[in-house]
């Protein structure tokens, strides 16, 4: 299988400035060495800063120090695509993409450092604006020295934390239904403890009927409750505890009470392997009920209730300068319960195993050409299946990159529909190959300009399903039903679009789009009819940040439509069974820090939503009918 997440890291670097870069020829005078340099803030040197050069083929790094002047050397610097990045304590690190054309090439590099105070005072962002464009290694290696420089400048202190809290209260309601009161809250301490990053977060969600009564026909009551707690150390690797626990109670006009659980608890860890290597390992415990499973479409092979085990681990390094390996395995285990079982084949109630492996390798060919291969196979209840995939990554020009990528299922054993696979996955997990696909096409072509607020995107992927994916829209767990089945023969054409634009000096706009429109596999429901699946959606967000006045304000628009038509006999009738969702999002933010009679760590927040289509316990209601949400909140940060 794709490595799609180490390929979508790639695409974020290669998205990265590109800055003024001078040829050696054009200075009017020879170099000393293959790349110099210098770091400077405001004309003005900076020694004994640190210049690191990273490699994106196989993920190497060199580091060197500025002299007294700012100026500084690499020495036999091979060719390739590099990230430099420059980074002095109190300064926003400086970023820049560099092609080496041979390893003979002499070149020279300007990287101007802006002032941690005068960054937050200009664009509100600083350190953490550049932060996800900096490599991981880059980042421990920085966090090590701003360590080791916190405990010379403050040797008093032990350890030093930061805690941020927020609370929000609001109204959901539906004319139907009535009324429902939300609240929430959420608290977050981060801070570092000699060698130790720890950050612990907790946070809970309660919607609570405003009658406080238990009648039919009523909006459901429920509460979500998440913690987690991270422990990270940039030599010896880190630890991740994260546990939810979510409830929903709903009083649906005909039928008795029913109740929505859904449990996860999970494990990661990471460290590094070996000179260049890195391991990765995470286990995970899913208990629900009727989470997986509710809704207006009740495809056949979805279980009331279920219980899964999930390991997984994987280790990557870089064998040569220009090549790297990652290989791996997934285990998950699951029974499942199922509301109509005596309707249901006994296979079906059996519990399921399944076993992932999977390699892939990566090969700097040229300087601007990037090759990746891996092999993907999956083992379950008796079957095999082997799915090969390549990808490419090429810089066409200064500022443009083109990315491709291609899966298939070269070989597959028969599985009958009874035993075939059941995958949940949210919609931002989705937008890459996955080993639920019997194919996957990727393109996607991308444009960064000479300010890292000039990026554009845009690009296609065209998927057919092997198993049964329930793809969520929404993370929220009371609009979990903001749902599409995709089941094993749809085929699903997207095309997605992204870019990020300065609109003035201090106004930064995002907008991302994605629009697909498919199906034609069969869906067979629990009464053991056979529909032919019809799918199509459309996501749109604008996320503007007027940077002077600390705003923000987003804006999203979501559309979900499934259609079964009838097949065999019954085919040519009119569609019964379908399902439509609308809903738009307004949410505006703001900083209070620009009023000087209010502390600078405090921020509010309103969000509101309108929708239509179903409300959370899955009862239809008329389409003019709306559902109305609205949020309000505080934040503070100490």
């Amino acid at each position: 299988m794709l490595n799609t997440r180490q390929l979508t890291l790639l695409l974020v670097t290669l998205l990265a400035l590109t800055p003024s870069l001078i040829a050696a020829d054009d200075l009017g005078e020879p170099l000393t060495g293959l790349l110099a340099g210098r770091v400077t803030s405001s004309s003005t040197p900076l020694p004994s800063s640190q210049v690191y050069a990273y490699q994106l083929a196989d993920l190497s790094l060199r580091k060197v120090v500025t002299d007294t002047e700012g100026n500084f050397l690499f020495d036999r610097l091979p060719a390739g695509l590099y990230k430099i990045i420059a980074y002095k304590s109190g300064f926003v690190p400086g970023i820049a993409l560099l092609t080496r054309a041979t390893d003979q090439a002499r070149q020279y590099l300007d990287l101007e450092l802006l002032e941690q105070k005068a960054a937050e005072a200009r664009t509100g962002g600083g350190f953490w604006s550049v932060r996800e464009q900096i490599p991981a290694d880059v980042l421990r290696d920085i966090a090590m020295l701003e360590a080791g420089a916190e405990q010379q400048s403050q040797p008093a202190k032990a350890f030093q934390f930061q805690t941020e809290m927020n609370a929000v209260a609001g109204m959901d309601q539906v004319p139907a239904f009535g009324n429902a009161q939300v609240t929430g809250g959420r608290v977050g301490v981060r801070g570092r403890m000699r060698d130790l990053t720890i950050g612990v977060t907790g946070n809970f969600v309660q919607l609570q009927s405003s009658l406080g009564t238990q009648i039919e026909g009523e909006l459901p009551s429920g509460k979500t409750q998440a913690v987690s707690v991270n422990v990270d150390n940039p030599i010896t690797g880190g630890v991740e505890v994260s546990s939810v626990n979510n409830s929903m109670v709903t009083y649906p006009r005909q039928g008795n009470e029913s109740v929505v659980d859904f449990q996860r608890h999970r494990v990661t860890w990471s460290q590094p392997l070996g000179e260049k290597g890195r391991s990765d390992f995470s286990a995970q415990y899913t208990d629900e009920h009727n989470f997986y499973s509710r809704g207006l479409i009740e495809p056949i092979g979805v279980p009331q209730a279920s219980r899964s085990l999930d390991l997984s681990g994987s280790y990557s390094t870089a064998p040569t300068e220009k090549s790297t390996m990652r290989a791996g395995f997934r285990y998950r285990e699951r029974t499942g319960r199922y509301e109509h079982a005596a309707r249901l084949p006994e296979e079906m109630l059996l519990p399921s195993e399944r076993v992932d492996v999977f390699g892939s390798a990566g090969l700097q060919v040229k300087p601007q050409v990037l090759v990746e291969f891996g092999l993907f196979s999956t083992m379950r209840d008796g079957s095999l299946s082997l799915a090969p995939s390549g990808g490419l990554v090429l810089q066409l020009a200064p500022n443009w990159r083109a990315f491709t990528s291609a899966s298939v299922k070269a070989h597959e054993q028969e599985v009958s529909f009874q035993r075939q696979d059941f995958t949940p996955v949210f919609f931002g997990e989705s937008n890459a190959c996955n080993q639920a696909d019997e194919y996957c096409y990727q393109v996607l072509l991308a444009h960064s300009g000479n300010d890292e607020a000039e990026n554009l995107s845009f690009g296609a992927i065209h998927r057919q399903f092997a198993d049964t994916l329930r793809l969520y829209f929404s993370e929220d767990f009371f609009n979990h039903l903001e749902s599409l089945y995709l089941v094993r023969g749809d085929s699903l054409p997207e095309l997605q679009f992204a870019i990020t634009r300065r609109l003035g000096p201090a106004v930064l706009t995002r907008i991302s789009s994605n629009v697909a429109s498919g199906g034609g596999g069969v869906l067979r429901t629990v009464d053991k009819k056979a529909y032919e699946n019809q799918v199509r959606f459309l996501v749109t967000s604008i996320d503007t940040q007027f940077q002077q006045t600390s705003t923000g304000v987003f804006i999203a628009f979501h559309h979900l439509a499934q259609e079964l038509q009838p097949t065999g006999r019954r085919a040519g009738r009119r569609s019964t069974d379908q399902l439509e969702i609308d809903r738009l999002q307004l949410m505006l933010t703001q900083d209070l820090g620009i009023l000087e009679s209010i502390a600078s760590d405090l921020a509010v927040l309103l969000n509101m939503e309108v929708s239509r289509g179903s409300t959370p316990d899955g009862s239809p209601y008329a389409d003019e009918e709306l559902r109305k949400r609205v949020m309000g909140g505080l934040a503070v940060k100490f």
